[in-house]
């Protein structure tokens, strides 16, 4: 963990709150601490703050070609449980990644699950998603790996 200071005057804050603002928006913050400094002619807020580093949003995660990453059987296995995805998600008014992760699509496939149990066993995918969509992918889980 990190620290950095920011001394704020009272009498002409607007350098320092800007500072102070800017660091906080640019930075994954643990914790803020603050306490009143100074003397009567100059009184100032002194905050410490506490971080890990800099916010990695607007950065682009990596995308994964799973064309690359899969042979062809298991691609195009892929490709038919992100149909089942897409479909769904779409008539539930979803975003796709909220069914299912492509990354959770391709440990489906890549350690052939066909049973609640196998499922539920992938990270990320709990007892709320088995409820909503096993019955929906086991069937064709299991048909493309009978």
């Amino acid at each position: 963990m990190r620290y950095k200071f920011f001394t704020i005057p009272v009498f002409d804050p607007a350098a320092g709150e800007e500072a102070l603002n800017s660091f906080l928006a640019s930075h994954r913050i643990v914790a803020v601490e603050k306490q009143w400094y100074g003397s009567e002619q100059n009184p100032a807020w002194c905050f410490v703050v506490s971080y890990e580093g800099e916010k990695t949003t607007g950065a682009k995660r990596a995308t994964v070609d799973y064309k690359e990453i899969l042979d062809d059987d298991d691609f195009q296995r892929f490709a038919r449980l992100r149909e089942l995805r897409n479909r769904l998600a779409k008539e539930e008014g979803v975003p796709a990644y909220s069914v299912f992760t492509n990354e959770q699509l391709a440990v489906l496939v890549t350690q052939r699950v066909t049973t609640v149990e196998a499922m539920a066993a992938i990270p990320g995918i709990g007892k709320s998603r088995i409820e909503r969509y096993a019955k929906t992918f086991l069937p064709l889980l299991q048909e493309l790996f009978p």
